[in-house]
């Protein structure tokens, strides 16, 4: 466009996040004339290139950092409802524009992904357990389940578990994969399996199990 042509709305950096709110403010408002600038030579050149991030849309479900543990052994669940909630609202646009025609077929940019974090030693333990039982108690979390069942964790870390001690502590936490997707990249065109995500036995284990397609 001419430099000297006015604009309603300029997003500067041609990576996702730009693209996303672009298309959204041309929904609310198809007259609305926007400008996207890019230092770079192409668009989603830094953070948004699929070498560069997980590729993951977060939902708070299993990112320890989002539930911190207070003085008094609380854990804090605000800021991972928040997470949830957001990412929620991004399916729901992604829907919307799916159903419109704007995407074709939601399998073409989305799939779900097991998931599968873990800590060490027993403050790790005891971390994990009670933010557990107290994420649990949200429905956005309702799914989630704790075992200490070595076969059942052999199901899910099928190259982890073959020879580990039998006194080892084996513990994890599988929940609903509903919230989390995994959006495919050009050199990735399918989700990596539970076991890549898995820690060594020993350590205690959160997990999701495999949304409904």
């Amino acid at each position: 466009m001419a430099h000297n042509e006015a604009v309603d709305v300029v997003l500067v950096g041609a990576g996702i996040m730009s693209a996303t709110l672009a298309v959204l403010l041309k929904e609310l408002d198809p007259g609305l004339k926007l400008e996207v600038v890019e230092l770079m030579d192409s668009g989603a050149a830094e953070s948004s290139n699929p070498w560069n991030n997980a590729g993951t849309g977060h939902a708070g479900l299993c990112e320890l950092n989002y539930t911190p543990q207070a003085a008094d052994g609380s854990i804090d669940i605000k800021k991972a409802v928040h997470i949830n909630t957001q990412f929620e609202v991004s399916k729901q646009f992604w829907a919307y524009l799916t159903k419109k025609g704007t995407f074709g077929s939601s399998k073409s940019f989305i799939s779900p992904v097991p998931h599968l974090s873990f800590v060490q030693g027993d403050k790790g333990v005891s971390f994990l357990k009670k933010r557990f039982e107290t994420l649990s108690q949200h429905h956005a979390f309702s799914d989630m389940h704790y075992t200490e069942d070595r076969s059942e964790m052999a199901e899910w870390m099928p190259l982890m578990m073959p020879g580990r001690p039998l006194d080892e502590k084996n513990r994890r936490d599988p929940r609903d994969e509903r919230h989390r997707r995994q959006l495919r990249r050009p050199d990735q065109s399918v989700a990596q399996p539970p076991d890549q995500f898995a820690g060594c036995p020993g350590q205690i284990l959160q997990a999701r199990h495999r949304p409904q397609a």
